[in-house]
């Protein structure tokens, strides 16, 4: 439901108005603590309790965590193009 809320937000955000990008900016902060909050929960408590019981897929949601982060990563630089550029072009993209 996060996710969604703030790609619903993205999609009818005027990029071009400073209130907007600052208001996609604090949602997309709020739901990317929220997903690293999760994960580090996951990695600390719940993958050695798979692994102890002799699961793998500790494995699978460790891959999953560092797609996330670079995911993250990417579009906090595309945010932060988009919120510093002043080509009008570059925003609207």
């Amino acid at each position: 439901y996060a996710c969604n809320r703030v790609e619903q937000l993205v999609s009818r955000t005027d990029f071009t108005d400073k209130a907007q990008r600052e208001q996609v900016k604090k949602e997309f902060e709020s739901l990317i603590a929220m997903l690293e909050g999760h994960a580090k929960y996951e990695d600390a408590s719940l993958h050695s309790l798979l692994e102890k019981k002799g699961s793998r897929a500790h494995h699978a949601i460790e891959k999953d965590h560092e797609a996330m982060e670079k995911q993250i990563s990417n579009l906090r630089v595309m945010l932060a193009a988009v919120e510093h550029t002043m080509n009008y072009d570059e925003q609207v993209e």
